[in-house]
């Protein structure tokens, strides 16, 4: 539940704040990883749009959705359809 509760809290709620202050996925994901002890080895990224790269690339484990741009699927460990 907590994981599930910090991917919202960082995907909708604090996100657009920290976006104005320059932050990007990655630096947002790495930002909360560090306030909550978690280790680089274990987030889990799901990305959809080349806006989520840094985040995809910077994850532990990395997942595209099946949509995702066919020259962007190399950077994840990971297509679900």
């Amino acid at each position: 539940m907590l994981v599930t509760g910090c991917f919202r809290c960082i995907k909708y709620s604090l996100y657009n704040l920290l976006n104005e202050k320059g932050f990007c996925f990655k630096n947002s994901v790495n930002f909360f990883a560090e306030k909550l002890h978690i280790l680089q080895s274990e987030i889990i990224a799901v990305g959809n749009t080349e806006n989520d790269l840094t985040m995809v690339q910077y994850a532990g484990l990395s997942l595209w959705l099946d949509n995702i741009d066919p020259e962007l699927r190399h950077h994840a460990d990971v297509i679900a359809a």
